[in-house]
């Protein structure tokens, strides 16, 4: 997800206005003008791990999970299946 100016020119120059989903080979690019909008939360929900967690999906199906210590301040490695 991103703003219209940091996207490729090819999906900028389609873009109008509110939240659009463009498609880009197996992958998306999803160009929003309200980082807080409940289109963009519905959109990338599938995405987002827990509120205590950080995952990282790479291709392959492989993921790292880091859980967020309670402090916000030490991480510590979940689930690697990489």
């Amino acid at each position: 997800m991103t703003s219209k100016r940091f996207a490729p020119h090819e999906f900028s120059s389609n873009y109008s206005s509110g939240t659009q989903v463009f498609n880009d080979g197996k992958g998306k690019w999803i160009i929003t003008d309200d980082m807080a909008s409940e289109t963009l939360k519905e959109i990338v929900a599938p995405w987002l791990g827990k509120e205590d967690e950080i995952v990282m999906r790479f291709k392959n199906n492989r993921e790292i999970t880091m859980k967020i210590a309670p402090d916000g301040k030490n991480i510590t490695i979940q689930n690697k299946n990489i």
